[in-house]
């Protein structure tokens, strides 16, 4: 056989997005080549996401259709890992070779030599799979996970089962990782965790999530920071004040708020009334008057009432999100929830979905209208396009409150570099510019 080639297919959030990076050091460390196809590989991976119902249909579907295509070689491998490979277990084992949890990533060169016996290279893999290094496609752009697991237990939520309890990265080795990544050129970063805002509760040292923000705000260079997610539960007044501060920090927070309603919000175990939610975001208001929200919504949860609806739909008009992930419910395995009736239509939640999206958009809408001949800094993403009159380059960049923005400019401009754009108009989902 000729180079073991690899194909990764990575399914729902940003944690399974920078896991999937890990997993390509591996590979690579192994002497595999990435290709760009299913059909170009020897080894399939899988990496899960048992969030949502649709999600883990697509992944059953692609792996049942991979396992019948195999071929004389027994071709592709087909490992399967994150948040399902525990849950469907029963299922992988039928179609997969292998499944492995995330948090042994050191295991994997193991169960591949078993699969592809020419691999001979021994790894001194790191035991805590955090601190494996990643593979990222972006040069400009990294994602760092600062913790993973979850104690939250929300009663919909299979990632505590998936993933464990929480358990928080030391501040050196996130430090250490950031400064290695700015050494590399790189200009934003978006820290991770489920439950970003809990981090630290685990460590020996002693240090809390504004003060991890504080210490990372301190190395020196120009960059962004973001961070997903934060739980209104644990949203403190000190890092309110921590993000108003420190200017590396971004005006964008992504603000879970799940549900309008206090007797969902109960079933749900989110620990949080809408009072507290909403005194929480009027006080991120008035520290962060620039402050972008954006939020999470179920629709569809076992017996939401068209009135329980409404205050979801109210709280999106009365909030101003800007951008907000709707989910309609379905039950998970292994989950409390996942015993209960599903009692909404598929049909209603969809007209849901479609009432709140219908807010969102005008909303933003209205305020990316009220940027239009406005000076904004635009971190450079890639050159997309020549125009076909003027031979000017269109770029795609991010502002800060995690804008796209589409823009001509007249010199050559650099991925990863920061520039001042003027708006010449705003879209629904995105706002359209030119450099200066």
């Amino acid at each position: 056989m000729s180079k073991i080639s690899y194909y990764i297919k990575t399914y729902g959030c940003q944690m399974n997005k920078s896991d999937s990076e890990k997993i390509e050091t591996v590979l690579c460390s192994l002497g595999l080549k990435k290709c760009q196809n299913t059909k170009e590989a020897h080894l399939l991976i899988l990496n899960t996401c048992g969030i949502r119902l649709s999600a883990e249909n697509r992944f059953l579907s692609l792996m049942k259709s991979q396992f019948a295509l195999k071929n004389h070689h027994n071709l592709p491998i087909i490992g399967v890992t994150g948040c399902l490979s525990k849950a469907l277990q029963k299922k992988i084992d039928r179609f997969a070779d292998f499944s492995f949890d995330i948090k042994n990533l050191k295991d994997l060169p193991e169960k591949l030599q078993f699969h592809f016996p020419e691999i001979k290279k021994r790894l001194n893999s790191p035991s805590e799979y955090l601190e494996t290094d990643s593979r990222r496609d972006s040069s400009t752009h990294a994602y760092i996970p600062i913790m993973s697991g979850c104690d939250n237990f929300c009663s919909y939520c299979i990632v505590p089962y998936a993933r464990g309890r929480e358990y928080s990265r030391p501040s050196e080795e996130i430090l250490r990782e950031l400064q290695s990544l700015l050494d590399q050129g790189y200009k934003a970063f978006t820290l991770l965790g489920q439950n970003v805002n809990s981090y630290g509760k685990n460590l020996d040292e002693d240090i809390d999530f504004p003060t991890l923000l504080q210490k990372i705000c301190q190395l020196e260079g120009n960059f962004w920071l973001w961070f997903l997610s934060s739980h209104p539960k644990d949203m403190s007044d000190a890092l309110i004040k921590t993000i108003a501060q420190e200017k590396k920090l971004c005006n964008y927070l992504h603000f879970a708020v799940q549900s309008g309603s206090d007797k969902i919000l109960k079933s749900m175990n989110r620990e949080h009334t809408m009072d507290h939610y909403l005194e929480l975001v009027g006080k991120i208001k008035v520290a962060i008057p620039e402050v972008m929200l954006s939020t999470d919504i179920i629709v569809g949860f076992p017996n939401e009432t068209p009135e329980d609806f409404e205050k979801s739909l109210e709280l999106c008009q009365k909030v101003g999100f800007e951008m907000v992930y709707v989910g309609r419910f379905s039950r998970r395995p292994l989950t409390p929830v996942g015993k209960m009736k599903d009692n909404v239509s598929p049909e209603i939640k969809k007209e849901r979905e479609n009432k709140i999206m219908a807010v969102v958009k005008k909303e933003n809408l209205k305020k990316n209208k009220s940027l239009e001949n406005k000076e904004v800094e635009v971190l450079v993403d890639k050159q997309i396009a020549i125009t076909k009159s003027k031979k000017t380059p269109f770029y795609l960049g991010k502002t800060e409150t995690f804008k796209t923005v589409k823009f001509t400019s007249d010199k050559k401009l650099t991925d990863g570099s920061f520039v001042t754009v003027k708006i010449t108009k705003g879209l629904e989902w995105g706002l359209e510019g030119e450099a200066l």
